[in-house]
């Protein structure tokens, strides 16, 4: 029996210069060493469970405060502090409850390049998003590639009547993505 698909990852790197970040630097200064574990906790609940994001629900500060030991209201601050210095995406975070960030899903996309695991494109910062409206009226957001076309040129060539072959030739399609957030704003 085959192993079921993990959605999240059993590993994320940790750069060695990660407390030389200015970001970090800032959230040590303001919340000490308490601020530094709830954001790797909050880490490893984004890599370990979905791999590339978690809900921020009524829970989450819970959850992450025993985990570290610390009260869910200095969890809930330490949380919001990280989305005001784009530690993570505040977009997501304002308009869907979900913490992620462009770093976050680019190691998630690194580590899992051999998986069937992909960013749900609603939430993916990686990729150009346009905005459009459906029946309703209801604003959604949608991934787009803008990619050159290409020709296909096909050629009969004819020995005999009995031996015929097909030679197509195509040329390569070239697809250039501009990173734009949820909003359609480029990054």
């Amino acid at each position: 029996m085959a192993r079921p698909i993990r959605k999240g990852l059993g590993y994320f790197p940790l750069d060695t210069h990660f407390m030389s970040d200015r970001k970090i630097q800032r959230l040590a200064q303001r919340y000490g060493c308490n601020g530094i574990c709830i954001y790797l906790a909050t880490l490893c609940e984004i890599y370990g469970g979905n791999g590339y994001y978690a809900r921020y629900d009524s829970d989450f500060c819970f959850d992450i405060g025993f985990t570290t030991g610390q009260d869910e209201t200095l969890v809930k601050d330490v949380i919001g502090f990280c989305v005001q210095i784009r530690l993570f995406d505040s977009e997501l975070m304002e308009y869907r409850q979900i913490l992620s960030s462009v770093g976050i899903q680019q190691r998630f996309e690194e580590i899992s390049r051999r998986t069937a695991v992909r960013i749900d494109t609603d939430i993916n910062l990686l990729v150009p998003q346009t905005l459009s409206t459906d029946k309703n009226g209801a604003t959604k957001a949608h991934a787009e590639v803008n990619a050159t076309e290409s020709t296909v040129t096909v050629a009969k060539t004819t020995a005999n009547e009995a031996d015929s072959r097909v030679i197509a030739t195509k040329t390569p399609v070239s697809a250039t993505i501009t990173p734009v957030n949820i909003n359609g704003n480029i990054k």
